[in-house]
Order: C-alpha cells, then structure tokens, then sequence
C-alpha cells in the first residue's frame, strides 16, 4: 500500500458518492445480513463508527455523527475524514493511517475533529481493519468517543495545578502534602530550601523521613506527624522544633498541621506549613541579651569607677610602704602578695568598665591578622593546645580599638584551650566576608572581616548556648562569667556581632564579625 492510493493534506480526494456503490460489491449475503442486524445496533452507540475505504474515503458513518458533530451523514459520504481534523493533529492522523494500511494495525489516537458550527470537536480514535469473508481488507472502521470534556477537565485541572505551584511558590513559607499513609504528594520550594529535599527526591517517600522533627531542648523525635495531625480535630502547632535536614545540620521551624478532608468527611491526608524560625530567634535572644547588657551597664560603670578609685589608693599606699621598708623586712612578700592582688583587682575593673555606657572605643586602621597571631600566641602559651591559622590575601583592614581587639581574641583563645583538656588544635580562618557570600538568615547591609575560631573540645550543652555572653554565666568553678560576655560587648560597640555553634562532644565553632573600613586592604 501506497500513499498515492490515501488523500493527502495538500490535495484531499473529493470524489463525488457514487449511488451505485453497495455494500453487496464487497461482501456477500451472508455479510449484508449480518451488516443488518449489526447496523441497528450501530445506530445507537454514543460513538462515532466512521467505515473508510482502502483510500481513505468515507463509505459509512453511524448517525451519532449527527449529535456529537452536527453533520447529516448521509451528505458526507465519499469524503476524506481529514478535511475535517484540525491542521495541528492533522499529520499525526494521516501518519497513522498509513502505518494501519501498512501493518493493519492502528494506534489509539486523539484528535480535533471540526463541528459543523466552525468549532473543535476532541475526539479518542481506534482503527480496526474491515475485511471481507476472504480475508481481504476493504477499508478501516474507526471508533470515535467525544472527550471534548475530560480535555477540557484535563486543561482545567492542569490551569489549576500551575496556578497553585505559583501560589505555593509564593507564599514565604515550606508547604508539603502527605497521602493517608504518610507519603508526601507536593513540596514547594520554600520546603525544599528548609529542608534541604528536592520535590523530586521526596515523591513517595515518608513524611517523617523528610521532615524530620526534634522536641525543643531534646533529642527526642518527634514521629508520626501525619497520624497526629489527622486524629486531631484542630489544627496541630508545634513551635521551635528543631529540624534536622537532608544534610544533616538543624534549624528551628514552627509548623502547623492540618488534615484534608473529602466531600464526605473522610480524612484524606495532610498538609504541613513549616516556617523557619532561626533567624527570628537569634534576634530576639539578641534582644534580650542587649537588654540585659543596658541593664548592667549603669550598674558595672557605677561599681567599677568607685572600685577602681579605691584601688588606686590602696595600690599607691601598698606601693609607697614597699619602697618604704628595706628588701629584707619581713612584711616585703605580704606586700607583694597584695600589689599583685591589687593588679588583679584593677584588671577585673577595666572588665566591668567594658560594660559602661563611657566605655566607647578608640578606633585606628588595623589589621586583624597579628592582633589574632599574637592573642592566640599568648592565651596558649604553656598549655597542650595550638592554633593553626590561615589568613585570606588581600584581607581587609578593620578600623578598631587595638586593646579591645586583643583582648576579645585573648578571651575566645582561652575559652576554647579550657574546653580541650586533652589537647590539640584550633582551626582560625581570617576572611573578607562580603553581600554576595553571607547566609541568607544574617541580611547583612555592609563588608565585614570574619574571624572563624573552631575548637574540637567538649562542646557546649544545649541549653547553655543562649546564656554564654551572659555576663557572670560560667560552667568552671573557677570562672567568673565575664571572659565571653566582655567580648561580646567590645565587638557589639564596634558594630559587629558574634555567631556560635556548637554541638556537645564534637566541639564549638565562633565566628565573629567586624565592620571592614571600606577600600582598606592589607598591602602583599
């Protein structure tokens, strides 16, 4: 079979119906009574039954024609079924019509068949071949259902799904779906970025594998979210959650649960809204810390001004009977013993003035790098820890107080030698930190110069890490709780702020950021 003996696109066959062609020049008796009884049956099938000949032209078409395109069937005979298929399916249909007349088998194909009003009919296809007692093929009777309203439902439900994806898109929160039995159906990306899964990564996999939740202050899981969410006849929150993500690192995220329903009532799954937290409650600990930082200033000020003029009258009068008495009196190492006492005493002053509202820096251009070297160098010296530092080139130069910078690494460098009795080494990283690189959570408007000090010590509990810069919290018997909380102050008062994480047993990491002065650049 050739395409020549089938009507093309360009040149359809219009060959007028000849009345003389029946039904009995291609079959027999037998075949036209049995064309008779099945006729009848025909007449009254929802779907089209449309009988081409072997070129394509159409020999017979049952009278539900008249209902679904609004054609008289009895006036379209000997003409080609394609004049009436939309240009764009056209193709696909004439393709496979040749293949059915090639290997007398047939594709199911949906196509735009043309009404008799000018507009587009769906139709779903299958080809049969027609075949005479012999055997021989005749023609082809096609089968035709209307679908013009499932393709409409098809467009409506697909308009509906892209219109929800940019909602969910849109909306600044995580939004994930899960089935009855806890298997997660849709994911926006909001989800992905908290989570760390890709929708992709997540079809049909389990609710609490994905979004896997920790009790606030425990380790304790918090699993079968779907089943709690769907027994419950309101919604379920669950606030500061720590949520472990595919990598593995947490973040705190409040969630709400809710079931959906049916039209029946039957609960059919859940939709989880996760907001991520972090951000905000770094803030309001940062607030609160502030407050308590104001509230202590006027109090240290006053006290250390008081405490530091009483001492300089004790150390000048301790001072003045030491030069007084000869080398060899017995009072000379008592008094000793009381100078540097004294010495101590005025060096836990110039701590609590760091608190004092007066106690602004004096700032010149410095660079981070020796200031580091040196606290690191000083802080460690005699002890089983070493600092291994690395310094970016081209580094920024910062505008500081030298004392207060010295003095913030000197503090960081000996907590972090306390908290690794069995020794071993700091990692510090000097860099620029720019816009471009930061942490989506942090927003920062402006250059900083950050200094990343990672210990591999004990770690910090949990439900110590808020209370750190706190001033007077401290976990050693020996520690009088001002080490951190005065760096904390003295980097506050240059406009910058200190990060920390940590995990009990594995260690702790502070990084902490100063303002860089713009332009300003370590010569190589």
């Amino acid at each position: 079979m050739t395409k020549s003996m089938v009507a093309n696109d360009a040149e359809i066959i219009r060959e007028p119906f000849d009345p003389k062609w029946e039904f009995n020049t291609y079959f027999s008796k037998e075949c036209q009574e049995h064309f008779e009884y099945l006729s009848q049956i025909i007449e009254n099938l929802l779907d089209i039954i449309i009988v081409t000949d072997r070129r394509g032209l159409m020999r017979f078409i049952s009278a539900s024609a008249q209902n679904i395109l609004g054609y008289d069937p009895k006036k379209h005979f000997g003409r080609n079924p394609l004049e009436f298929i939309h240009h764009d399916d056209r193709e696909s249909a004439k393709n496979n019509f040749y293949m059915g007349l090639e290997h007398c088998q047939w594709e199911r194909i949906e196509f735009r068949f043309k009404h008799s009003n000018g507009h587009y009919v769906w139709l779903d296809a299958q080809g049969y071949p027609f075949r005479d007692t012999r055997g021989n093929m005749l023609g082809i009777s096609f089968c035709g259902r209307d679908v013009t309203r499932y393709k409409q439902l098809e467009k409506n439900l697909a308009e509906g799904k892209e219109r929800l994806g940019v909602t969910l898109n849109s909306i600044g929160e995580g939004v994930i779906a899960a089935d009855e039995d806890g298997r997660i159906i849709l994911m926006n990306q909001i989800a992905e970025e908290i989570t760390g899964w890709t929708y992709g990564e997540t079809v049909n996999r389990s609710l609490d594998e994905v979004f896997f939740l920790l009790e606030p202050s425990t380790t304790r899981a918090r699993s079968r979210l779907v089943q709690i969410v769907m027994r419950a006849d309101v919604p379920v929150v669950l606030n500061n959650h720590r949520l472990i993500r595919k990598d593995g690192s947490a973040t705190i995220v409040t969630v709400t649960g809710n079931a959906i329903h049916d039209q029946q009532g039957k609960s059919m799954g859940v939709v989880i809204v996760a907001r991520d937290t972090n951000a905000e409650l770094k803030i309001e600990e940062e607030m609160i810390r502030a407050s308590k930082l104001e509230s202590l200033e006027v109090l240290a000020g006053g006290i250390a001004h008081d405490f530091n003029n009483l001492m300089t009258v004790v150390m000048g009068n301790v001072t003045l009977t030491r030069m007084l008495l000869s080398e060899e009196h017995e009072a000379g190492p008592m008094l000793a013993e009381a100078e540097k006492a004294t010495c101590q005493a005025r060096h836990l002053t110039h701590q609590l003035l760091t608190f004092a509202r007066g106690g602004k820096p004096v700032k010149t251009m410095l660079s981070l790098f020796p200031i580091v070297k040196e606290a690191a160098g000083f802080a460690l010296s005699g002890s089983n820890v070493r600092a291994e530092i690395t310094c970016e080139e081209g580094l920024w130069l910062i505008e500081a107080d030298e004392g207060g910078m010295n003095q913030v690494f000197s503090n960081l460098f000996i907590n972090a030698m306390q908290a690794m009795p069995d020794g071993g080494t700091i990692q510090v990283k000097i860099e620029n930190f720019t816009q471009e690189n930061q942490e989506p959570a942090l927003q920062l408007l402006m250059e900083y110069v950050r200094v990343t000090i990672q210990d591999s010590g004990v770690g910090i509990p949990r439900e110590n890490q808020t209370k750190i810069f706190d001033p007077y919290f401290s976990t050693r018997a020996a520690g009088n709780g001002l080490g951190l909380a005065t760096a904390y102050s003295i980097i506050k008062n240059h406009e910058g702020f200190i990060d920390v994480n940590s995990t009990p047993g594995q260690g702790t990491i502070f990084e902490i950021f100063i303002p860089a002065a713009t332009g300003q650049k370590i010569e190589d």
